[in-house]
């Protein structure tokens, strides 16, 4: 989808019970600043349980690897 026909639909979709967003500063693949404006509309519905962690720096879904014990400890966070 275009991104003007993506980003609406992305902030007006059903919030799930939780959230967890992951994600860095540097990443070429995912524009940070759109993704805090999201996660703002997210965590601003009421009942919304939203969590996310992001980083200075880190590959595009390598967080695991590079930030091993702060990921597993936003993962089993919100798990539980």
């Amino acid at each position: 989808l275009p991104s003007k026909r993506f980003w609406p639909l992305l902030t007006k979709a059903r919030t799930p019970p939780k959230e967890l967003y992951l994600y860095s500063e540097d990443d070429h693949l995912c524009d940070a600043a759109k993704l805090r404006e999201l996660i703002l509309v997210r965590q601003s519905r009421p009942g919304s349980k939203v969590s996310a962690v992001h980083w200075k720096s880190s590959r595009h879904v390598g967080h695991l690897l590079m930030h091993r014990d702060e990921y597993l400890e936003a993962l089993v966070d919100f798990l539980s």
